[in-house]
């Protein structure tokens, strides 16, 4: 099936994922499985703002403040 709205390879994926990786290896390995958890899925949430066009920053400002 094809569908003209779907990308056809998966390449952004990978190209979001490369930067968490890179960021573990900068800040070095997390120490339990909590952590790297908590890693990803801050990392995935500031990728899916960025990729709709929203600003993180403001985002999790929004979050803070109605916590």
């Amino acid at each position: 099936m094809t569908n003209p709205e779907v990308e056809p390879t998966n390449n952004r994926a990978e190209r979001s994922t490369r930067k968490i990786v890179t960021l573990r290896k900068i800040i070095g390995t997390v120490r339990s499985e909590r952590g790297r958890y908590i890693l990803e899925t801050i990392m995935t949430t500031i990728e899916t703002w960025k990729a709709r066009g929203q600003n993180p920053h403001n985002e999790m400002q929004k979050i803070l403040r109605n916590s």
